[in-house]
């Protein structure tokens, strides 16, 4: 016998299961919906509804959107990529995306959602729509950067302190987005310490430049010592030649001196030898005139002579006749 009770009860039990399923998920859309921002698509990014929350966010009222496609919440030049269409193509074919990205709201403002793309199949397995669960996350995305920032400003610090006039807050990808404030003191740490570079490289050429000049006044120092030694050496040589020549001059005085009194004396005997001279002038005359009358005399020699010899000839014959009477 077939027992309707046992079926009806586990009738009633399915019914009461799917209701409580679909209870809980009816509570935990609305609690998405509450806490997220909700936006769903076709599958090739026609808008087809937002809640209030998505639409707080964005800055758009649904009958703005409404029939439009996705690309109004991004930027032009990644709207007109390839990257977005191939976006969209893999959400078409299936594929479910989780990421934290960059949109662009009705005022032109950019926030940060972190988002959730969900395909949703049909019976036939095919995508009927793109339910987009979005939160917000603005602020948390500018925290994180600011918190960079400051990390980049304070290595860029502690790099000047140790002495690195390099030091230099760099920008990033992430900088494109940074408040004006933040940049301002980017650039005026930068400008600051490029000017006090700057301010050391003039202070080391004035440096270089007064060691330079030290060192060639140093040399001019060395060389006017060197040409006062060498002037003192020269003068020392000068004195010792004038003191020589003093002495040269001393003895060239008493030589001069004797020569003088030779010449002197030499004058006095040439006055001597004038008179002697003179004398013996006189002498030689004299002995002229006795040599003179010595050749007269001489001259009636030679007459005598003559004379003489007829003498002595005759004297010779006597003799010899007186020998002839002897025998």
């Amino acid at each position: 016998m077939f027992d309707w009770s046992s079926d009806t009860e586990r009738s009633l039990e399915e019914t009461h299961t799917r209701q409580g399923q679909g209870a809980e998920q009816s509570a935990l859309v609305e609690a998405l919906h509450r806490s997220q921002g909700i936006i769903e698509f076709e599958p090739d990014g026609t808008i087809l509804t937002a809640n209030d929350n998505f639409l707080d966010v964005v800055e758009y009222d649904l009958g703005e959107i409404k029939g439009r496609h996705h690309r109004i919440f991004v930027e032009d030049e990644y709207a007109r990529s390839e990257e977005y269409q191939r976006f969209w193509d893999r959400l078409a074919a299936g594929e479910y995306y989780s990421d934290r990205v960059k949109r662009v709201t009705k005022g032109g403002n950019e926030v940060f959602l972190q988002a959730t793309y969900n395909p949703v199949l049909g019976e036939n397995g095919e995508v009927q729509k793109v339910v987009k669960v979005a939160g917000n996350v603005t602020e948390q995305v500018r925290n994180e950067r600011l918190a960079h920032q400051v990390d980049r400003m304070l290595e860029a610090i502690d790099r000047f302190s140790d002495g690195d006039l390099t030091a230099r807050v760099r920008t990033d990808e992430s900088d494109a987005d940074t408040d004006g404030e933040i940049q301002r003191l980017f650039d005026g740490f930068n400008q600051s310490v490029g000017n006090l570079r700057q301010t050391m490289r003039q202070i080391r050429e004035a440096a270089e430049s007064t060691v330079s000049a030290a060192g060639r006044i140093s040399a001019s120092t060395d060389q006017m010592a060197a040409s006062a030694e060498e002037q003192s050496a020269q003068a020392e040589e000068v004195a010792a030649a004038v003191e020589e020549l003093n002495q040269t001059i001393s003895e060239n005085t008493e030589a001069v001196q004797q020569v003088a009194e030779a010449a002197e004396e030499g004058s006095r005997q040439a006055r001597q030898g004038r008179e002697v001279v003179s004398e013996t002038t006189t002498k030689i005359e004299t002995v002229a005139a006795g040599a003179e009358d010595t050749a007269e005399a001489i001259g009636r020699l030679g007459t005598y002579r003559e004379e003489i010899s007829r003498v002595v000839e005759r004297v010779d014959e006597i003799a010899s006749q007186t020998n002839l009477l002897a025998l």
